[in-house]
């Protein structure tokens, strides 16, 4: 809702706009899915291709943390921390899906 006031979308046509929005979004998903399925299929360089680009972020990610920076930056998003858990050793109390708090300690959901 907040792109489509930023862009200055009518009321009238904000649930037109944003269903497009949605269906564009799972075609374009579909198509790249596809294409990175076919590429994967033709052959091996596809594989040396992603394989590399993950050793190249992980050198980058480890020469940042060996020059003194912070790994901390390499965490999970902001969005993605409300759903922490509680501990790598849970008391008998927070076990299974209880062991996942709601951001604040002690806040069992």
């Amino acid at each position: 809702m907040l792109l489509l006031a930023a862009f200055a979308v009518p009321s009238a046509l904000a649930r037109q706009v944003l269903l497009y929005g949605i269906v564009g979004a799972l075609v374009l998903r579909a198509i790249f899915i596809g294409l990175g399925a076919a590429a994967l299929q033709s052959g091996t360089w596809a594989f040396l291709l992603f394989g590399g680009i993950l050793i190249l972020t992980a050198g980058k990610i480890v020469k940042d943390v060996m020059a003194g920076g912070s790994s901390r930056r390499w965490t999970s998003p902001p969005c993605a921390r409300s759903a922490w858990y509680a501990g790598s050793s849970p008391s008998p109390k927070a076990t299974g899906a209880r062991a996942w708090s709601s951001g604040r300690r002690g806040a069992w959901r």
